[in-house]
């Protein structure tokens, strides 16, 4: 073995301690490495390969950073402290529960953020004296919402009394948004099961998938088509609408408020909001997911909506917000808004559409009818089956107290 002289190779005993450190040879290191290599052999080969511990960058003479440097910073306010607190409310008034809000006011939900401000201003300022005509259209839609509320809060008016209507308007947006942000997510991901079983979407769209649905989908583009557009569209499936080039108006009302098995275009009224899919999407967020089917509500672990508000009825408010989020479930759009914008569907005026026509188009026959059969899908063990013009005597019960009291009349005779 060829031996090193002591000028291309230095003594150990002359070697610093530092030179016989473990390393590690990156690519970064490779060059300068090889270059130092030619000029020394340095260490054996085995050793350079041995994984080198790392430095510390901090030397150990740097001074120490202070202990409040690495303290953690206290959590900011939200709340500045030159805000007025709001003025208690009247005494003799029981709070103001706005958590129940979530349940109860159907009217508050559906409606965009930005209204609720008016909706109390206008309601507050409303003179049952005065004539319609004193009230433009939008203003007297927010007097309808205002006593609307009154009906589930009756003590709103005193409430109200004395308290800014503006703070009080902010803290219903935010729990309106919160609400209604949790019941797009439900319907959104769970829009797949609006279909039943045996009658799925196909193909299926994924829980979060938007891009598949709306015009891309072959059974939803159907659904979120115009009845107005439907004959044109059956003929040719690539309709203007599958272009997204044409947004139906919010009055157009899509084939998604029908029942698809008894839809007449000669005869709407008939199948008006009976779709299953809206009834399915009503349990999804009223009674929770795992009524969806009608047949699963005892097995939920956790009390609905409807059940922990006491709501024994479905209302035109909710009716009108259901079918608002179905048909943004089954859009391509990603982000819910009001809409109204250019090549928006406008959601807004969708759902004020379906409440003016539940409302004041309809018969009070008509809409009644609505509820009716509403009240039978999804609050059927409230519903009254003996109506008052039913006799009593088609039942067992009313039989055996008639034949009684036939018994007892003849033995006073």
């Amino acid at each position: 073995m060829t031996s090193h002289s002591s000028e291309s190779r230095p003594s150990h005993a002359h070697r610093r301690p530092h030179e016989y450190e473990p390393r590690v040879i990156d690519n970064d290191m490779r060059g300068s490495y090889s270059r130092n290599r030619s000029a020394s052999p340095g260490p054996p080969r085995d050793i350079a390969q041995r994984p080198r511990p790392r430095r510390s960058h901090s030397s150990s003479s740097t001074t120490p950073e202070p202990d409040i440097i690495r303290r953690p910073r206290p959590r900011r306010s939200h709340s500045s402290s030159s805000t007025t607190p709001e003025p208690e409310p009247p005494s003799g008034a029981t709070p103001m529960k706005l958590s129940t809000m979530r349940g109860n006011a159907d009217a508050l939900k559906g409606v965009h953020a930005r209204t609720l401000n008016p909706i109390l201003h206008d309601g507050q300022a409303y003179e049952p004296s005065a004539p319609r005509s004193d009230y433009d259209d939008d203003q007297w839609f927010h007097i309808k919402l205002y006593r609307d509320l009154e009906k589930q809060v009756p003590s709103l008016a005193s409430l109200l009394q004395g308290r800014h209507l503006d703070d009080i308007a902010d803290e219903l947006d935010r729990r309106c948004n919160t609400a209604r942000g949790e019941d797009i997510k439900r319907v959104k991901d769970h829009a797949q099961f609006l279909r039943p079983a045996d009658n799925p979407f196909i193909p299926m769209i994924g829980l979060n998938d938007k891009v598949t649905r709306g015009c891309k989908h072959p059974q939803i583009a159907r659904l979120i088509c115009p009845v107005s557009w439907l004959e044109d569209f059956d003929q040719d499936p690539e309709y203007k609408l599958a272009d997204g080039k044409r947004v139906p108006h919010p009055h157009d009302w899509p084939l998604l408020l029908f029942d698809e098995a008894t839809f007449d275009i000669t005869n709407l009224c008939a199948s008006f909001l009976r779709n299953e899919m809206l009834v399915r999407a009503w349990r999804m967020i009223f009674q929770g997911p795992s009524a969806v089917d009608g047949r699963t509500l005892n097995k939920a672990t956790k009390r609905g909506n409807a059940l922990h508000h006491g709501m024994k009825s479905v209302t035109v408010n909710a009716l009108a917000y259901i079918a608002t989020l179905v048909y943004f479930a089954l859009s391509s759009q990603e982000v819910f808004s009001a809409g109204g914008g250019d090549n928006e569907f406008d959601y807004y005026e969708f759902y004020r559409g379906l409440v003016a026509t539940l409302e004041e188009e309809f018969s009070a026959e008509d809409c009644s009818q609505v509820i009716e059969w509403w009240n039978r899908q999804v609050f059927l063990k409230y519903v009254n089956t003996l109506s008052k013009t039913t006799a009593a005597s088609k039942t067992g019960r009313g039989l055996m107290m008639a034949q009684m009291r036939q018994r007892d009349a003849g033995n006073a005779a």
